[in-house]
């Protein structure tokens, strides 16, 4: 659909630019039907210059109602020629073919250029669907990674918390167990002791009751 607006505004704006009449130019053309005698003046007899085929452009230098034009030819030369065989409204046919021959040419390739420069679009198109189907899916993938380590962080957080509170509770156990032992130790000491003043006391008793039994046996003979 593109192609064909492109295609149909080339052509209309070339013929319409074709049949605009550059009046302020005087420029003509010689009738698309046959050629035309181009003379030395404005009369059937007079010498002919040239002969100027269907199509040649000619420059107006005169023209009045005597129905001849006085025109610059090739070279330079001035020449007279029947006004009714003189185009100036338009191109003629011939040329306006060739002229519409050649856009036709410049519209395809124009239109090939564009085909092209959409079928690279369109490549590039699906290049990039393609780039951002992948991105998605590294993305789906680093968002999964993600929840999956944020988790893992509130357990490691838990995990922590409770390490820290066992390493609070065995703190407060190895204290307590220093105290216990520095109490066991006092303890022992008191024992010791206690077992030290218990055997005087029974070392005391001993030796009071054998000396009680050695003066009995004295005082009896």
């Amino acid at each position: 659909m593109l192609k064909k607006v492109l295609f149909y505004s080339f052509f209309f704006v070339t013929i319409a630019s074709t049949l605009v009449c550059h009046a302020e130019e005087r420029m003509g053309y010689i009738t698309d039907t046959f050629e035309v005698t181009a003379r030395l003046g404005p009369s059937n007899d007079r010498k002919i210059l040239a002969m100027l085929k269907s199509g040649s452009p000619v420059k107006i230098l005169e023209d009045d109602d005597s129905g001849w034009s006085k025109v610059l030819i090739k070279d330079n030369k001035e020449a007279w020629v029947l006004t009714r065989y003189i185009l100036t409204d338009r191109k003629p046919w011939l040329l306006q073919a060739e002229f519409l021959e050649q856009e036709n040419d410049n519209i395809k390739q124009e239109l090939n250029k564009l085909t092209s420069n959409q079928d690279s679009a369109v490549g590039q198109a699906i290049a990039l669907d393609s780039d951002l189907k992948d991105t998605r899916e590294e993305l789906q993938k680093i968002t999964a990674l993600y929840d999956e380590l944020r988790k893992d962080s509130s357990g490691y957080m838990e995990l922590k918390e409770k390490f820290t509170q066992t390493c609070t509770s065995l703190d407060n156990v190895i204290n307590e167990l220093s105290a216990l032992k520095a109490a066991n130790g006092q303890l022992n000491q008191s024992m010791e002791w206690f077992a030290v003043g218990a055997i005087v006391i029974l070392f005391g008793f001993l030796i009071g009751l054998l000396v009680g039994r050695q003066n009995k046996k004295r005082s009896y003979y």
